[in-house]
């Protein structure tokens, strides 16, 4: 909305002119009245309007002086004057100061005023357009864009970002080389022994080189260095098994020639469309082609997707549930498929750490300190898998149980909002969500985070914005869009009021 403020020294003309207009459903907001020119200037300084509807002859500071102070302020706020027949003169002068348009006061009109606010907006509009186009073309990307496509696409495989329309604008926008056509995740794990990887940066930074420089002899993506070894995300020439399998035999040779390292390889199937990420990302950490061949298929995949439903929709009940069922579906499993198992173990930690990373849960206390993925590639019996299961049920409870009801409604609805701000949920809707009343959950959500809703929902789409302005080069307006702001000139306001610098002043800095 864009925000008004109303100045005349006859309170009589203030409450007509604020009787005139529903300005809420015209996009307009009544910030503040005032009598003189100086308590407008004080006020404008402190709410930043869009718009002054002022009056001329006023005491203390008229409306001339106003338009001045408030130019020589550079405050970009748009004035409509108030005059009566005989002030012509005085209006001219406020034209050529820059005023928009004027109203003669008797034959003002609800219609008189809307077309003349509406004509403002449309000029408001327009030249936020327009400064915001000219910032972008001047601005560059950002040294950390790198750091900003790695988050983007691991927020992508842990189902973060699901939504193909704004996977392939982010896509895009951070020029990251990936098309939705024979789209296959790779997964690349150095062989235990191979400790120089893990401790010598050169070594690692070489061994990335050698696979980027490989891959784009087959078609294009980018490679991640992730906590389970480095993954590729593809995008092939072909979608032969002979070409993919060509490709990963090449991976495995260079490497043992150049730098002396051993490798396994684990591949997803090929698919179409970016939402299936996150998908092909699990499959790929808890499946290989070569171990399916050798060891045949543990049909746990529905298992392990109900235990990450149960995680995603905080339900405690299904999550023990699916623990169990998981623990026994895994005890009659022969121990010679191991190597089978350690993967189903990988994944459920990916599950357990995604869900703990969303909500602010400490992973410490559920590993007690351990590396989790070490601790399964020292397991060498079903009996020590069957254990493993069974404690991390307990300790997930543990950690769930430590944080109490409160805590965990307000968790939930967090993880609503993050997930569909750009949406702009409304609080009904979140209290929906977590099934309580509208004013209950205003007052529970004030009282866990120390902030409104409304605050809280600001400062996220604030910080959105600011890593956007700071390491992508979309247009202002663009940015506003993205984060839920259908109006560039009211985003611009609100920015500036949250860091005390315009959007983009803030990108230059």
């Amino acid at each position: 909305m864009l925000k008004i403020l109303i100045v005349d020294d006859e309170l009589l003309a203030r409450i007509g002119i604020r009787s005139l207009l529903d300005w809420n459903a015209y996009g307009y907001e009544i910030v503040g009245e005032c009598e003189n020119g100086q308590k407008a200037f004080d006020e404008a300084r402190r709410v930043l309007p869009d718009i002054i509807i002022s009056d001329i002859k006023m005491p203390v500071v008229n409306g001339i002086e106003l338009i001045k102070m408030i130019k020589k302020e550079e405050l970009g706020i748009k004035f409509i004057m108030l005059s009566s027949y005989d002030e012509f003169e005085y209006v001219r002068e406020a034209l050529k100061l820059g005023a928009e348009d004027y109203i003669l006061k008797l034959e003002m009109e609800s219609e008189t005023l809307l077309s003349t606010l509406e004509s403002v907006k449309e000029k408001i509009e327009k030249e936020a357009y327009k400064r915001s186009n000219t910032d972008s073309q001047e601005s560059l990307y950002k040294a950390n864009i790198s750091n900003l496509s790695k988050a983007f696409l691991q927020d992508c495989l842990n189902g973060i970002i699901t939504n193909t329309e704004e996977i392939q604008d982010r896509i895009q926008m951070l020029g990251i080389n990936l098309k939705p056509e024979n789209l296959i995740c790779i997964m690349i794990r150095v062989c235990s022994e191979d400790d120089a990887y893990k401790t010598n940066k050169m070594i690692k930074t070489t061994t990335i080189d050698i696979i980027k420089k490989l891959i784009s002899e087959y078609g294009c993506g980018e490679v991640i260095d992730i906590d389970q070894g480095i993954l590729m995300a593809l995008s092939l020439n072909q979608s032969s098994e002979h070409y993919i399998s060509r490709l990963t035999k090449n991976i495995e040779i260079l490497l043992k020639n150049v730098v002396n390292l051993s490798v396994n390889i684990y591949k997803s199937y090929l698919f179409n469309d970016f939402k299936e990420l996150s998908k092909a990302y699990s499959y790929v950490i808890a499946d290989s082609t070569s171990d399916n061949k050798k060891f045949g298929y543990i049909p746990l995949e529905k298992e392990l997707q109900e235990l990450e439903s149960a995680f995603r929709k905080y339900d405690i009940h299904s999550i023990n549930q699916s623990f169990k069922n998981m623990y026994e579906l895994l005890k009659p499993i022969d121990s010679l498929v191991y190597n089978r198992v350690d993967r189903i173990c990988d994944t459920m930690i990916f599950i357990v750490n995604t869900f703990a990373k969303k909500n602010n849960i400490n992973t410490d206390t559920i590993w007690e300190g351990t590396d989790p993925y070490r601790e399964v590639k020292q397991m060498r019996h079903i009996e020590d898998v069957l254990e493993w299961v069974n404690k991390l049920n307990n300790a997930v409870m543990l950690a769930i149980g430590n944080e109490d009801d409160s805590k965990r409604i307000i968790m939930k609805a967090k993880h609503y909002i993050n997930k569909h701000y750009k949406d702009n949920p409304s609080l009904e809707d979140v209290a929906q969500y977590v099934s309580l009343s509208s004013s209950y959950f205003s007052r529970l959500f004030c009282k866990e985070t120390g902030q409104t809703f409304i605050s809280y929902v600001t400062s996220l789409k604030i910080d959105k914005a600011k890593e956007l302005l700071k390491n992508t080069h979309y247009k202002v307006y663009e940015i506003a869009e993205m984060i839920g702001y259908e109006n560039t000139h009211y985003f611009s306001r609100i920015f500036k009021k949250a860091t005390g610098q315009s959007p983009y002043d803030y990108r230059e800095k």
